[in-house]
């Protein structure tokens, strides 16, 4: 983990998944149903908006810690 020097918090990685239907394009990458993305945030409820902000309410499932990568063919792929 780190600290951020803004809030003095403990930032820690989230994971995030995406329905078979839920396509996203952010910032020249695609995310779906077969990556997990990471987002860095202090709790999970910030992780959440941060999730809600970018992909509407677009995902499946966040997690803090990763789910079975077996079953995403593209890995992980970090948002922040």
């Amino acid at each position: 983990m780190i600290i951020n020097p803004q809030t003095n918090g403990t930032m820690k990685d989230y994971y995030l998944t995406f329905g078979q239907d839920h396509t996203h394009r952010v910032n020249g990458y695609t995310y779906d149903c077969n990556v997990v993305c990471v987002i860095r945030a202090e709790n999970h409820g910030a992780a959440r908006t941060i999730a809600f902000d970018t992909f509407d309410d677009k995902f499946a499932t966040t997690y803090e810690s990763a789910p079975n990568m077996e079953y995403f063919s593209r890995g992980l792929h970090k948002l922040n």
